[in-house]
């Protein structure tokens, strides 16, 4: 089953738990409720949402992931499911241990994608959507000349 993501940004919420199930409340009045084993992730990005430890301990133990945004709406924080999730341990061990150059080519592979992806929202005729293509075809290992910042200005 594909788990669910929640989001908080427009307005302040208050997340709780009962009887297994995430409770989001507004002026203390119950607005949404979710089973928390259909989460996979919840993003935060209303500054003013306050939780229950047990609403975020039974999140983690469900294998959800709750990212905290910061006041530029950009992700700050994650808390992730470390005790019983595994899979989530091993990801992170591996990922420590790639070594610089394969990391340096992965972060290429990353910049270029987000680059096209850029580039496929814009009409094809449009002379940013060339330019962007272009740029996506100079990103070198590492992205050293930060083609990625060149792109984002386009």
């Amino acid at each position: 089953m594909i788990k669910r993501t929640l989001e908080i940004s427009r307005e302040p919420a208050h997340l709780s738990l009962r009887n297994e199930q995430l409770l989001l409340k507004r002026d203390g009045v119950i607005v949404g409720q979710a089973p928390c084993e259909d989460l996979g992730v919840v993003v935060v990005d209303h500054p003013q949402t306050t939780y229950t430890h047990a609403a975020l301990a039974k999140l983690a133990e469900c294998g959800a992931a709750v990212v905290l945004c910061g006041p530029d709406h950009l992700p700050a924080a994650m808390l992730l499911p470390l005790a019983d999730h595994s899979q989530v341990v091993w990801r992170l061990r591996d990922q420590l241990a790639v070594g610089r150059p394969l990391a340096k080519q992965l972060w290429k592979q990353l910049v270029v994608a987000k680059i096209q992806g850029q580039a496929r929202n814009l009409h094809r005729s449009l002379p940013a959507y060339r330019k962007l293509l272009a740029l996506a075809g100079e990103v070198r290992s590492g992205d050293p000349t930060n083609i990625e910042a060149q792109a984002a200005r386009v």
